[in-house]
């Protein structure tokens, strides 16, 4: 998960979401940063979900019933909205003018 986050600071995503003003809304093609930007961000955002998962067998384990239920709950919190996220980025009707926001609540529950 380190990797991923390491990864993903370093290699820069490349512009889209009409961000900055005048970028079409997805990119024409995907530079070679911006593939290695979301190979790690997917290591990384697979990896936080399958931790809560694992903290939440632990916590169960020591009996401490309320991490115990907080942990896959995050879990599934953040996966429902890395997958609203990402939808919101592939420009779905609805989404796309909020897929920025989508994205720092994602990162918020993470």
């Amino acid at each position: 998960m380190r990797i991923g986050l390491l990864g993903e600071e370093f290699f820069v995503t490349d512009p889209m979401n009409g961000y900055p003003p005048g970028t079409p809304d997805l990119p024409l093609q995907y530079s070679l940063f911006g593939r290695l930007h979301r190979l790690f961000s997917a290591l990384f955002f697979l990896g936080l979900p399958g931790a809560c998962f694992v903290f939440a067998r632990l916590f169960a384990k020591w009996s401490e019933r309320r991490w115990s239920i907080y942990s896959p709950v995050t879990g599934i919190a953040f996966l429902v909205m890395f997958i609203v996220t990402s939808r919101g980025f592939a420009q779905v009707e609805g989404l796309a003018d909020y897929a920025g926001l989508f994205q720092r609540i994602t990162l918020t529950i993470g």
